[in-house]
Order: C-alpha cells, then structure tokens, then sequence
C-alpha cells in the first residue's frame, strides 16, 4: 500500500487592506501576514525520517524533529498484518456542514494520534507498526513577515496568533477517557502545546485542551472555558518581550475585547522543536509522541508585532540595537521599520519604559550617545491622535568583557575550586558569584577571587557565574567559567562481560621472557612493546633508548634525550599495590642540540585490533568501542625540564591515546573515504578531548583512569560519546556528540587501517612532553562501567534486645540494591536496599554477633557489626557491673575489674557481668 497522499497545493494569504472578520474580531490592519484555511487540498504529505520533512498541508509547513510521525494515511485506515502498513491515527481535511464560522460548513484538518503504535505491549491493537507511525503529528511554519521574506520575525519583537480548533468529538482511533466523549492530549513539561506561537530559547507562548476539558496556557495557567471542548473555540494571542527575561502574554477568547488572560510572565517555558531553524514559528499538533490525543483545526495565522483586538496601530517591526564600542564615545543606534500603510505621528523612542526621544513620525533611526554602563532595553512605538501603539522592544548590554578563570586546587585543605576575575571599569555595587545557577555568595565591589570549599566530586562537571551588579541599572549578563570538575579518588572498573578483546599491562614485563618494552627499528611493522605495537611510519622516531639514557651527539652509539621506559611505582596502583607502567618521553627536538634521526621525538604506537564480528556500516564500526585506561603526566620525568609538563601537538585531533578506524575504500586513500579517528590528550590539568568536549579540573601529575564508550550507531559520522573518571559510574559526558576528523592514518605505509585501532604517544615536534601509562584496555560494543571498589557500608549500626527479639538500626552511606543481616556466615534476612533497620524475633540466648551488609551489582559494601546477649547464659543469674559476684555493685567491683585487667587477678566468674555497659567487650 502506497503511503502518503498529495493534494493539490493552495496558499492562502490574507490580502492586504482587507477587514474579515474572523472568530468575532476585525482582523489588523492589512490583513494577517499568514492564514492556514484547512480546505480541500491543504494537506500535503511528506515524511523525511533523515531529517526535516517539508513542503507539507499548503506547502509551507514543517513537521517536526521530535514529534512529526504521520505515515500519510487518514484515521481508520490502519492494517493489523503488515508492520510497514497503514497505522491507527493520522490526517485527513473533514467538512462539517452548519460547523462553520456563521452557521456554514467548516472544513478542518483532523489530526489522531492513538498513542505509541511501535511497540505492541499496551497498544490497544495488539500490534506494533514500524516509524512512521502516527505516534505523533506535530506542524511548525516559520513566522515570515513577508511571503517573499528569507528572515523570520521574532517573538521578542511582538507576534500575534489567531486559531480556531477543538477537540475532536468522535475520533475513530483514539480510546476516550472514560464517562467523556473527548481526548487531549496537548502539553508536557516544558509548555509545549496543541497550539503554539515559539521564539527558540526564549519563550514557547501555547495552548492546550487537556482530558478534563481545561484550556491552559504555557503549562501553567487555567483559562476559562465556555461549553464543551469538543465545540470550536477561536483564540487570539498576542505576545511580546517588554523586559529583561519578562514577556507580555494576552489571550482573547471567542470574538470578546476582554482578555482571559493578561500577564507579564517572567521565564516562560521554552520551545526547541527543531534544534536548528527556523528560529520563529508558530505550530499545532499533538506534540507529546506516544500520548492518545485528537483534534481538528479550522484555520491558524499570524500578524507580526503585538496587537490587541480591535487595535488600529500597528508598531514599529523589525527593531534593531546595535551598539558600537569601537568609537569614542560609545555610540547605540536604533533601527525600525513601519509597517506598509502606517503612518505614524511621531514616534517615541523609550529606556526602561521612560521616553527618552520623541522623534518625527517618518523616522527610521536614533543614535545616541548618552548611555550607562549596566544592562537596558529599549522600546520604541508609534502615536497616532495621541494614542501609541505597543512598543517592541531590544536589549542592550552596555558591558565590558572581563578575563575569568577557575581551577580546582588539590592542595587546599580541603579541596577548592579557586575563581578569579578581573573588575570592570565601573562603579559597583556588590559582585554576586554563583555555581550552575544557584547563589554562593554576595561579594565586595573589590573582590577578585572566591574559593568554592563546597565543591565534591559528586558534584560533577560545573560552570561559575560571576554577576558584576552596577550601582545604577540593571547587572550585564553575568560572565561564565569554563566547566570544571572535582575529580575523584581513583578506583577501579569492573571487567566488561567477557572480558576485553586486548589489554595492555606492563604489570606483565618480565624482561627476559615478556617483555613490554620492545623495540623494532623497521617503522610500520608489528614487533614493539609487547609485540604486537606498530610504530608510526610518519610520526615515530623512537632509537630504541629508555629517557635518562642519553650520549652525546657525537657518541659511538648516539642515544638521545627521551625515549621509552618500564618503571616500577611502589603503592600506586588502583587497590594501592607497586606496579609497573610504560613511560614515554619527548625532550622536545633533539635536532636542535646535534641528534640525528631517530632522535626521540614524536613517540607513536598503534595496536590493530582483530576484525569485529559485528555489522559494519560504511567501514564504520556501528556497534561502536569501549577503552579503559589509566595514565598520567609523568611527576618526574628524566629528560623533560618542567615536570608534569604535557603540551603535545594537537593537530587534528590526534593526541596522547587515541582510536582510529578506516572508513571507505583501502584502494582511496584520499578524499572523503579516508580514515576517522577520536583523541584524548592530557595537558596540564586538562583532558583534552576530540570536538570540543575538553574536560577541566584534573590533578596535574596524578593518575586518571577513563572509561570511554564511542559508538555510531546511525551512521551520522558523529560518535555518541559516553565518558567516566576514575571509578565513577556516573558519566562527565554523557551522550556527547563528537564529529570524527578525517585523518590519513600514518600507522601503515600505504596509510590504512583495516578495521580500528588503539594508539598512543607523544605527537608533538617542537613542545616536550611525558606520560604514563598504567594500561591499555579496549572492546569491541558499548559497554558502560560498573565500579570495582567496595561501596560505603551502613554506619551508626546500633542492637537493641527486647525478650527474644533483636532490633537493628543504621543509617546508609549509599545506594543499594539490597541490605542483608548476617550473623556469622548465615543470612539471617535480605532487605530492600533503602532499609534502615530489621527485626529479629525469636532469638536463642546467648551472645549474638550481627553484620548489616549492603549489595551493589556484585560488589559488597563495608561492613558495621554489633554484640548482644540475650536471656541469661548457664542460668546465671548476673547484675551488670557485679564483677566480684559479692551481691552487690560498688568500689570493689571496680577494683576488682583493674585487678584483672592490670594486675594479674584471676579471670571473674562471669563475663556478661563484668560487660558493665553490654557492648560485648571488657
């Protein structure tokens, strides 16, 4: 069965000049800039699952990114044997005769969604279809001023929106709740609706029909609703920026001059659609994908700029503020346009809703120079008879750039991130410093630094702002940090499911029968390290020498500064024990002091990894690779001056351990099929990685281990990149998209890799640098970590005893999956992982010892213990503290007690006695 269906293309403009009258309302002056009249042929079909589908109902509309999955099929033809076959729901134009605005027919534009269609548990129909398929159905349109316009008008400036709609009263495929005859389905979190007027980033101005017949706005506000929301309802809304975060929204319902609704909204809910452009637009649907929902749409437009009903001045368009601060003084141009048709009397041109200019009504511009230093917005509007029109309006950022900087200080006690800033050249009030948002503190106009004791590692990757407030106006944006992270101690990852396709541990040097060190003098062949290591045919010029082992250039066997070592380094290793590790150094060029080639510069190594089973697509690994390794800037390099130094080239992304594939064609090795390759790089306290995703805040010198998955999987070219430090399971960058560069891999003289390899080493020409590296570790698959290292145990662990009953309490120092009560080595109860005590009846008498263990994945946590006694041991009748067993407790059960302890006195009786305060021990 074809799917799709194309009608006949018709726009439908309002013409310039006329006065319909639409939902009970004049329309503005000039006619709507756009109209969507859902009749006879406006609903043009296209799906494009690559990306945006386009040129849909007339020709004009966009479906969306996220929530566009109409298969092109109309409601009720949907076929339960075929996966790629018509879906539940969908569109299709229905008239209604008396439905009309006036009593005449109505052609709409019915929309169904009967919910996720993909997957056959829950589906209603017992049947799961392939995307698309109608799970849902979601136009946007680029708010053009202008039929002919490339540019879209901005919310900011002033839009607004007319639509007439409903819920649809007797869909075919979408269950209705019960005791109701009506399905929404229209808003989610972030405030997106069933219809919507968008500025990207700023604000999502929408309406939507919920299953309790409510409309509401922007997620947020209740509205008023006459009748039944299955009966057409005409909106009108009008929305505009008029301050700083702030938005003027103005709903008007059913033809009435009174609004239902008319507020200024400070941080409006967001919309981001289509993550790209356009960045205007209006939209309608049934946007939450997955959700049953039905409704039917008359007609939707828009006018550009803010305008009530019955309004007869239109407002200046296309606002512009440009400031220049390359001229003395410092000068702010403001650009307009009037409308086609609008003439003004004059025009006023306002700061912070104070006119400051009244200009002739023709004008088009202001300059000025009279400013202060702070954050303004300007708005300009036009008076006609005395009356003016509404004034859009600009922001302006009278600012100063000023250099900021953090980084994470180790040797503070306790650990600290340090920020500084330089202090702009203005009078201040107070400075305001704050973490990802939230307030830290309110700071003296001179200060110029903070530390930030509060910071721990579980805080994860954060950015500071620094907020300059002025004596007058209002702050400049505040400045930002670059991201940095607390990382850490360091602890060890659980091996992946079986195991990793190849390791490299130095661990396992023995110089005699396995070695790791060894060297091939022939570039672009296996033999070095353990092996099974290529040395670069371009970019490696080992001789084959350890650093500190150095002659002069002029020796017999000339051996120059730098090369490769195995150490030894007692106590550093994951769990604490001496390891061995592979150290690589580059002294810089050596050419310069004499040394001929091979001169110890720019190390390089590659280990191919055997084929991988799994599907390629393109030469692309789509089932993507997992690498674990531990290295660091070497503390005490031989032959490197400025310890830990790490400045290695960068060009290209290639770094100090990298993998690389080979995408395309071995026998073109030039142009687009070439092979591709993802780098990380330690520099100074920095993680330097591929595409922009670099990490700072790292501990120069010390050892980070990182656990990096990167995987392909839709063939984009860009790598979902997932990636872990030092023992945690909770990702610094998760899902990060990296595009891969294109490199001719120099590993191989003919410049190829057959599948993917690992590499490592020094790239650098002209800088010096040294690294460690504790091992090598990489698999085929995406595999995410699990940690190795024993989780904190439940603490303040306290026995309580009643009769034969024994009550444990604690409270957790972690997250578990379960908590389990031994004694001895039998599991007396296995609880829920957020338990903070047990209840033990039933309990022999005696002593008791009992551990309260908690379990995460495989890994057992520290342990807490405690003692108690229950009945009375032999049928000894005992008073606590009655050590002398003389009928009474006083100063001689006290000396009596040191005597055996210090003195040599023998053992008491019984013990349980001399337990004074029954916590199992003397």
């Amino acid at each position: 069965m074809l799917r799709g269906r194309f009608g006949l293309v018709v726009l439908c403009l309002g013409a310039a000049g006329a006065l319909l009258a639409r939902g009970g309302w004049q329309d503005p002056p000039g006619g709507w800039d756009y109209m969507y009249e859902a009749g006879a042929g406006q609903d043009a079909y296209h799906f494009n699952e690559d990306g945006v589908s386009e040129e849909l109902l007339d020709a004009s509309w966009l479906g969306g990114r996220e929530t566009y999955f109409w298969d092109g099929t109309a409601p009720g033809d949907y076929d339960t044997s075929d996966p790629a076959g018509s879906a539940p729901g969908g569109a299709e134009i229905m008239t209604y005769a008396g439905q009309g605005e006036g009593g005449g027919s109505a052609s709409v534009l019915s929309l169904e969604v009967a919910g996720d269609t993909t997957v056959e548990t829950g589906n209603p129909f017992d049947f799961a279809w392939e995307t698309p398929a109608n799970e849902g159905i979601y136009f946007y349109r680029g708010t053009y001023p202008t039929p002919d316009a490339t540019a879209t008008a901005s919310v900011n400036k002033g839009m607004t929106l007319i639509a007439r709609w409903r819920l649809k009263p007797d869909p075919g495929d979408v269950s209705t709740p019960g005791g109701r005859n009506w399905r929404g389905q229209g808003f989610i979190d972030d405030g997106k609706g069933m219809i919507s007027v968008v500025d990207q980033d700023d604000i999502n101005a929408s309406l939507s029909i919920t299953d309790e017949g409510k409309l509401v706005l922007m997620d947020q506000y209740e509205l008023p609703l006459a009748g039944s929301p299955t009966s057409f309802i005409t909106t009108w809304l009008a929305v505009a920026q008029i301050g700083h975060h702030l938005y003027r929204v103005e709903v008007y319902l059913n033809g009435s001059s009174t609004p239902a609704f008319a507020q200024d909204v400070e941080e409006p809910p967001v919309g981001d659609e289509t993550g790209t452009q356009p960045d205007d637009y209006i939209a309608f649907g049934l946007p939450v994908a997955g959700t049953p929902g039905a409704m039917e749409l008359d007609y939707i437009g828009y006018k550009v700029g803010f305008l009530r009903p019955g309004d007869d001045i239109l407002p200046p368009q296309r606002l512009a503020c440009r400031l220049d601060q390359t001229v003395d003084p410092v000068e702010l141009t403001i650009e307009w346009e009037i409308p086609e048709g609008q003439v003004y009397d004059s025009v006023e041109v306002l700061r912070e809703g104070e006119v400051v200019a009244t200009l002739e009504g023709t004008a088009l511009t202001y300059t000025t120079t009279d400013l202060i230093r702070g954050s303004w917005y300007y708005s300009v509007r036009g008076v006609v008879g005395g009356k003016a029109s509404f004034a859009p309006m600009c922001t302006v950022n009278y600012c100063l750039s000023v250099a900021t900087d953090v980084v994470v200080d180790y040797t503070h006690n306790p650990p600290a991130a340090y920020v500084t800033w330089e202090l702009p050249e203005e009078a201040l009030q107070n400075i305001e410093i704050s973490r990802d948002g939230e307030l830290l503190a309110a700071l003296p106009a001179t200060a110029v630094e903070y530390w930030d004791e509060s910071l721990t590692p579980d805080d994860g990757e954060v950015r500071y702002e620094i907020t300059f407030v002025p004596v007058e106006g209002h702050p400049c944006p505040s400045t930002h940090t670059r991201r940095v992270v607390m990382v850490g101690p360091d602890k060890p990852y659980l091996d992946p499911p079986g195991g990793w396709d190849y390791v490299y541990n130095p661990d396992d040097h023995v110089p005699a029968t396995n070695p790791m060190d060894q060297y091939v003098s022939e570039k672009g062949v296996e033999g070095a390290l353990d092996g099974t290591w290529i040395r670069s045919d371009q970019t490696d010029y080992w001789d084959g020498s350890a650093p500190g082992d150095t002659t002069p250039p002029d020796a017999e066997e000339v051996r120059a500064p730098g090369g490769v070592e195995i150490l030894e380094r007692a106590g550093e290793g994951l769990n604490g024990q001496t390891i061995k590790t592979l150290s690589i150094e580059d002294a810089g060029d050596p050419r310069d002091d004499g040394y001929a080639e091979p001169s110890n510069r720019k190390i390089y190594f590659a280990h191919v990894l055997e084929e991988s089973q799994e599907e390629y697509k393109a030469g692309r690994l789509s089932a993507g690779v997992t690498i674990y390794v531990r290295f660091r800037l070497t503390p005490d390099p031989k032959d490197v001056e400025n310890p830990p130094n790490g400045e290695p080239s960068r060009s290209s992304n290639r770094g100090q351990i990298m993998v690389c594939y080979y995408d395309g064609d071995p026998q073109s090795p030039d142009g687009e099929e070439m092979s591709k390759s993802w780098a990380m790089s330690l520099n100074d306290d920095v993680l330097d990685l591929t595409d922009g995703g670099d990490i700072y805040g790292l501990n120069p010198g010390q050892w980070v281990s990182v656990w990096v998955t990167l995987e392909d999987a839709d063939d984009s070219g860009y790598w979902h990149n997932h990636l872990f430090l030092n023992g945690s399971t909770v990702p610094v960058r998760p899902d990060w998209r990296s595009q891969l560069d294109s490199w001719e891999e120099t590993i191989f003289p003919d410049q190829t890799i057959p599948f993917t390899a690992i590499c490592m080493g020094l790239l650098s020409t002209d800088e010096d640098g040294a690294i460690e590296i504790d091992f090598i570790k990489v698999k085929y698959g995406e595999y995410f970590p699990q940690s190795a290292a024993a989780p904190a145990g439940p603490a303040d662990l306290l026995c309580k005893t009643q009769d034969l009953t024994v009550i444990l309490s604690w409270t957790n120092r972690g997250t578990y999956d379960e908590i389990e009560v031994r004694e001895g080595d039998t599991v007396r109860l296995t609880l829920p992982g957020d338990s903070t005590e047990a209840l033990l009846e039933n309990q022999g008498d005696g002593r008791h010892t009992y551990t309260v263990v908690g379990r995460v994945g495989m890994l057992y946590s520290e342990t807490a213990d405690c003692t108690v006694t229950i009945g009375t041991p032999q049928g000894i009748l005992f008073y606590r503290g009655e050590v002398n067993q003389d009928g009474s407790v006083n100063i001689a059960d006290a000396i009596a007690l040191l005597g055996y302890l210090f003195g040599g006195a023998r053992k008491p009786d019984c013990m349980d006695a001399v337990d004074c305060n029954d916590d199992g021990t003397v």
